[in-house]
């Protein structure tokens, strides 16, 4: 038979192994059945201190998992006392040196494991050190067996030196015994006391069971009182009789009367010597637990009574998501019984996408400890009920969520409330749109008929047709005069329903602010000149070309200079300064003019408004000069800012964006225009 053979066919119990044929015996197989059974660990050690192998014996001692083990410097597994052994053992594996020796394995949790190692230098042919295995075993029962007999050793003898010392002082050692027994038996803190089992009368008690029953002598206590007859429930005397014969180790808590009348509660325990007659006692006064007992079973029944009448939907549920307790107006929202959904989840009673968000919440809760913020509450609908759904945890002592608490307030009315609003907000805004709408087509069909009446008067006043009358002329300048400010008026309508309605489109342009700004001016400067008023522009140098809708700009420009004109007195100083960054440009319009109070600043933009006495006699028109301005800038993502005075003046700042700059338009050209003229200055 060969080696290979007589392999194969060994039995799997080692026990059968026949140990007289050595070949068999170590085989592969049997070596590596005796390497992963042995309750020895085998740890494998290459030239480097790293682990090579180990067998399941040596996981268990190391408390770690082979994959954790392998590959890992054995110093990782020891702590520094121990590491400086470890090394001195290497070293002398590496001279090819045998030794057994005691070490402590460091264990996960941080504790230490001794060991027995019996270390082996592995060498090759050459013998040249390859690295070392040792077998270790575990000897921690050894050690507690060491220290267990070193304890009683030195019990022992101290016991032995106590013994003699007391048989030495046996006689005032007793005296003192007995001295100390009755201090302890008069000052104990609790009630001690012996009675008569046929009568009940006391014969022995100290003064803590006197205390407890009202009495300040315990002659008059012993003298006078009888247990059996201040029971506060009578019957009691018997059960507790009865249970003490036959469980002498049991623990009553009994109520008592006081000499007063009063009650309390105590915790009894009764040795029942029938033999001499008489029972032995020991009384503890629980009232105060009990009391805190009572209190706290009122508290929670007052909170089990709360949280089922409250209005509100209320539940509380375990970690799990399982029902612990909920209000009655929870499980009528639910259509479901307590009965039904204690202990269980709401998974069959709810919808899927409103348990998935309930436990979506939950799990938050649980994963910060805290409740769900403000705006990570929700919103859920149970049947035609709308709820909004709050969460917090329900704590420990220890500060541990345990619990899962919901609120939900019924936001039906406020939902039925948010419809009606909208619906009447788009009422307002169909209303609106129809405004202007309306607007729009009234100011189109009054232009028509106004170019005509503007156009005759302007002939008429000119004379092309021929001379007429004087007084003739002076009533077509009126005509005319009076045609174009009314269709100025028309102009603002349409300007202003335009904007509303979203009919008016940005048309974005490239242009200097230079020339914006000199075009505006010019515009303007009749009217100034008309007022004698200082009117003056200046613009920053360097600013680049302004990409935005040109016509826009120029008419929040000319409103805005308008207003400055208008409202400025005779000979009063108005100015236009034009700035730039890269983003955006800034005009800035300053008057001398009679200038607001701080309340009506905020509602110069407002349409149709007159702002009061400063405005009669230069006010004409809608007033819908500034509101066209600010709808203007909305539109453009611009902003604007006024300061204002009252008799003082007003100035008025307009920030618009570059949408060249915002665009990423590397190509920036530069512009020096800077312009100043008087217009008092003919």
């Amino acid at each position: 038979m060969t080696a290979d053979s007589r392999q194969d066919t060994l039995p799997v119990s080692p026990a059968s192994i026949p140990i007289t044929d050595a070949e068999v015996f170590f085989t592969p197989s049997v070596m590596k059945q005796i390497f992963e059974t042995t309750q020895q660990g085998f740890w494998f050690i290459g030239p480097d201190g790293k682990t090579f192998d180990v067998n399941p014996a040596m996981c268990v001692l190391l408390g770690r998992d082979h994959s954790d083990i392998v590959g890992r410097s054995v110093f990782d597994f020891v702590d520094d006392k121990n590491a400086s052994i470890l090394k001195r053992e290497i070293e002398a594996r590496r001279m090819g040196k045998k030794g057994s020796y005691e070490l402590s394995l460091q264990l996960p949790d941080g504790t230490n494991r001794p060991c027995i190692n019996n270390a082996i230098s592995i060498l090759d042919d050459n013998s040249t050190f390859q690295g070392s295995v040792g077998i270790w075993t575990d000897i921690s029962e050894n050690k507690r067996i060491e220290k267990a007999l070193e304890d009683n050793k030195a019990t022992l003898e101290r016991r032995v030196a106590e013994r003699t010392a007391e048989l030495a002082e046996q006689n005032e050692l007793v005296l003192e015994s007995e001295r100390n027994y009755r201090s302890l038996f008069d000052n104990a803190l609790i009630g001690i006391g012996r009675t008569r089992i046929d009568n009940g009368r006391l014969l022995l008690s100290n003064k803590r069971l006197a205390v407890l029953f009202g009495y300040d002598d315990v002659d008059t206590f012993v003298a006078t009182f009888k247990i059996s007859e201040n029971f506060a429930d009578p019957k009691k005397r018997e059960e507790i009789f009865n249970i003490s014969r036959n469980d002498p180790r049991h623990i009553h808590e009994v109520a008592y009367k006081r000499r007063d009348g009063s009650i309390f509660h105590a915790s009894v325990e009764i040795q029942i010597n029938d033999d001499e007659g008489y029972l032995d006692f020991a009384f503890a006064d629980i009232s105060d637990r009990v009391a805190i007992e009572a209190d706290a079973r009122y508290k929670e029944n007052l909170v089990d009574t709360i949280i089922r009448d409250s209005p509100v939907s209320i539940s509380i549920k375990d970690m799990d998501g399982r029902l612990i307790l909920a209000s009655d107006l929870f499980l009528n929202q639910l259509g479901s019984s307590a009965e039904d959904l204690t202990g269980k989840t709401l998974k069959d009673v709810l919808t899927p996408e409103v348990f998935a968000e309930s436990r979506r919440a939950e799990l938050q809760v649980l994963k910060t400890g805290k409740p769900l913020a403000a705006d990570q509450t929700f919103a859920a609908n149970i049947g035609n009920t709308s709820l909004l759904v709050t969460k917090f945890p329900i704590k420990n002592e220890f500060g541990d969520t345990t619990q899962i608490a919901t609120i939900a307030l019924d936001i039906t009315k406020q939902k039925k409330i948010e419809e009606e609003l909208h619906q009447a907000k788009l009422s307002a805004e169909n209303a609106n749109r129809s405004k202007s709408a309306f607007l729009a087509s009234m100011s189109h069909e009054l232009r028509t008929p106004l170019n005509a009446i503007i156009g005759f008067s302007e002939i008429i006043s000119e004379q092309m047709l021929g001379p007429i009358d004087l007084k003739y002329l002076e009533y077509a300048q009126d005509i005319h005069r009076s045609g174009t400010h009314l269709l100025d008026l028309v102009r603002d309508l349409l300007d202003l329903s335009a904007i509303e309605t979203g009919a008016r489109e940005l048309i974005l342009d490239e242009f200097g602010i230079a020339a914006l700004t000199n075009e505006c001016t010019r515009t303007i400067k009749m009217k100034a000149v008309e007022k004698r008023q200082n009117l003056q522009s200046f613009i920053a140098p360097n600013c680049p070309p302004l990409v935005q809708d040109r016509r826009g700009i120029k008419q929040i420009l000319l409103n805005i200079l308008t207003n400055a004109v208008k409202f400025t007195p005779n000979e009063g100083e108005i100015s236009l300064t034009a700035t730039c960054t890269e983003s955006e440009a800034i005009f800035s319009v300053k008057d001398t003019g009679c200038g607001v109070s701080e309340d009506k600043i905020s509602k110069m933009a407002d349409p149709w408004l007159q702002l009061g006495e400063n405005f009669t006699d230069a006010n004409e028109g809608w007033g819908l000069g500034l509101a066209i301005v600010k709808s203007l800038l909305d539109h453009m993502e611009g902003s604007w800012e006024i300061e204002s005075q009252l008799n003082i003046g007003t100035t008025v700042t307009v920030r618009v964006p570059n949408r060249l700059t915002l665009n990423n338009d590397p190509e920036l050209t530069k512009s020096t225009n800077v312009l100043s003229f008087d217009t008092t200055k003919s």
